[in-house]
């Protein structure tokens, strides 16, 4: 039944394309023309009604499918930058460490870089590679064999994994240091510049600039699995920067670099996002067209696969045409010099989403039918398609606003995520760093008790250095440290509040959190803006209980009304001796109810358009501006979710105050 029905849509669809361009005969007049010519015409306006609202449910669901693979592109696009980004720094830090140090022991690589393979589960080694000239050779194998290395030697691997002595040239890039130590104790030795898998342009182009140097794919010794490797050159502290000429002969050390594997990167990415019913190819166009595939993530398994299956080429997909339109299914990201690519592909189950349409047209074949045969009630059912139809407008308008809701929520709650690791680890050091510091201090005060008459030259570094005033400011930097990470961590903490992706059904939650979450994200718009003043918040609030309710779009409600209030007093805020206030008011009421009141002190909302604010697509802001849904999806959370109430008086000149009453328990 449901084979037939879709083959009717399509069938219909075109054929109310066609429609449109076709003109039929004028009939002639006869006896079954002036006898069923009413149901004839009755038959006819049924069938182009229920076309006209086939197609019109088909491009709005077509519109809600596009809204959602775009999102969920950003979201996915968002999160893989990110993860990238962070694996970055590793190899970046590990440069750094080298480029701090004047010597770095074996022992001292291993202890900087463990840390990282236990927070960063796609780092499979990480190394280094000094430069070695050929006149330095035997002496640098002879110091490696000293270091427990007896049958060290510089050597390569070629394709067949047979270790060869490499021959003799002017210089080499010997592996040296590496971690895991199982893995690289048996590679110690291998020459970087005869290494197969590596381009020798990437090597050149790593030393002949300070920048982040990525290879292409290429397969690990040990599994096999895709990975890439990410190069930092090391020069001289004092060394020319990105000068190839000087760099390449006299500065360049050698370089750090740190292998990962692609699909343990992805993994990561996916565990903060959702892209269910989505595939997608990860690709390198950098590289050339054999070597551009990385990875694809199946979705219908969950897993990352080092190879495209065939029923997952684009041809034989997307039948919405979404990914034929422009960029939708497409992202890019930054791999160091390198620019990646994410391909989405809509699976079966993401496209067979028609239902509705699918719905209408049934309907409308089924109306048609009975319109035929009861003619008397053709108006009743007409006018009552003709609401259908606005509602659907209205119903798409809104749920296109939800999903843009929804990735805000996501955007914010991907940023506080990012913001809340580095926070805790600066937080979480204060502690230690005070007692230290405390420590140091009394140390200093005993020395200076015990040997009360320190040599000239102690003093006059001391007085250099005003050792009073540090041991006087230094305990208030530290505390000054705690606070600015304190309040960071309440940012975080109100921007999760505010996105609560978590809490999609009735829970118990604190308004006024609710609220200043909402502020927080306002706030760039209420601060003052050149000539312009700051837009007072005056908080009223009262003891309120938990309320029984839906956080997350509660809190959408909350950004709607003092958005518009915003807008409202931004035409007044250039006013000589005006101040621009919002004044936010709750109380608990004894009959189980919670009043919250927003009011502003802007130019008010005439009498005669204030009964349709509440209307979808009812605005008075000039176009590009306000799409008149902000206050019909706010008054449709707290009416028909919630079953409150949704009031707002306002005079001319006089301001706008909106009220809200809620239950405090849901039915």
């Amino acid at each position: 039944m449901v084979k037939i029905v879709r083959d009717f849509n399509r069938l219909f669809h075109r054929l109310g394309e066609a429609a449109v361009k076709t003109k039929s005969p004028p009939p002639k007049r006869s006896y079954f023309t002036r006898s069923y010519l009413p149901v004839s015409l009755t038959f006819i306006f049924g069938l182009g009604l229920s076309l006209v609202g086939y197609g019109i449910a088909y491009q709005w669901e077509k519109a809600k499918a596009k809204v959602i693979l775009e999102q969920r592109a950003d979201n996915l696009a968002i999160a893989l930058q990110n993860k990238i980004d962070n694996y970055i720094q590793v190899t970046q830090a590990l440069a750094a460490f080298y480029n701090a140090s004047d010597e770095v022991t074996r022992q001292d690589f291993l202890n900087f870089s463990q840390p990282f393979f236990e927070n960063y589960p796609g780092i499979t080694g990480m190394a280094w590679a000094p430069l070695v000239l050929n006149s330095e050779r035997s002496a640098y194998e002879e110091m490696l064999k000293a270091e427990g290395f007896p049958n060290w030697r510089i050597h390569y691997r070629e394709e067949k994994r047979q270790n060869i002595p490499v021959t003799i040239r002017d210089e080499y890039l010997p592996i040296t240091y590496g971690v895991p130590l199982e893995i690289y104790q048996n590679i110690i030795g291998y020459d970087l510049f005869s290494y197969y898998l590596i381009k020798p342009e990437t090597l050149e182009k790593v030393r002949k600039t300070s920048k982040t140097i990525a290879t292409n794919k290429i397969a690990l010794i040990t599994d096999a699995e895709p990975a890439f490797i990410l190069f930092k050159a090391i020069y001289p502290p004092n060394s020319p920067k990105d000068t190839p000429s000087t760099k390449t002969d006299n500065y360049f050390l050698g370089t750090a670099y740190t292998i990962y594997k692609i699909s343990k990167i992805v993994e990561e990415s996916l565990r903060i996002i959702s892209i269910d019913d989505l595939d997608f190819s990860l690709l390198d166009e950098s590289a050339g067209t054999e070597e551009k595939f990385l990875a694809f993530y199946d979705s219908s398994s969950g897993q990352i696969k080092e190879y495209l299956p065939e029923k997952k080429l684009l041809s034989s997909r997307d039948i919405w045409g979404l990914c034929r339109e422009g960029n939708t299914c497409k992202r890019s990201l930054k791999l160091a010099d390198r620019q990646w690519s994410i391909l989405l592909l809509p699976t079966a189950n993401f496209e067979d989403r028609s239902f509705f349409s699918e719905t209408v047209i049934t309907i409308g074949l089924l109306l048609t039918a009975s319109l035929t045969f009861y003619l008397a009630i053709s108006i009743k059912y007409t006018s009552e398609l003709e609401a259908a139809m606005e509602k659907l407008k209205s119903t798409q308008a809104q749920l296109i606003q939800a999903e843009k809701m929804s990735g805000l929520g996501q955007l914010v709650a991907g940023v506080a995520h990012e913001i809340n690791n580095p926070v805790s680890f600066i937080y979480g050091n204060i502690y230690p760093a005070k007692d230290y510091s405390e420590h140091l201090l009394k140390l200093l005060e005993l020395y200076q008790e015990e040997y009360a008459n320190p040599s000239e030259t102690i003093q006059d570094f001391a007085a250099d250095i005003d050792v009073d005033f540090i041991k006087d400011d230094l305990p208030k930097i530290i505390e000054s440290m705690k606070i600015g990470a304190q309040r960071i961590q309440k940012i975080v903490l109100s921007l999760r509040n505010f996105s609560r992706l978590d809490e999609s059904q009735v829970k118990l939650a604190n308004i006024h959190e609710g609220i200043e979450s909402t502020l927080i994200i306002l706030k760039s718009r209420l601060t003052a803006n050149g000539e312009k003043p700051e837009i007072n918040i005056i908080k009223k609030y009262g003891n309120l209980p938990l309320l029984e309710c839906y956080p997350g779009q509660l809190n959408q409600v909350f950004m709607n009304l003092i958005a518009n209030g915003i807008d409202a007093l931004e035409e007044l805020r250039d006013r000589n001796n005006f101040t621009p206030t919002i004044t936010i008011s709750t109380i608990a009421l004894a009959n189980k109810e919670i009043i919250i009141k927003i009011e502003d002190n802007g130019p008010g909302i005439p009498e005669e358009i204030l009964e349709d604010i509440f209307n979808p697509f009812f605005t008075t802001k000039p176009p590009g501006k306000g799409t008149g849904l902000g206050l019909s999806i706010a008054y449709s959370i707290i009416v028909e979710k919630h079953g409150g109430q949704l009031k707002c008086i306002s005079q001319k000149g006089k301001g706008t105050e909106f009220t809200i009453t809620i239950p405090m328990v849901q039915k």
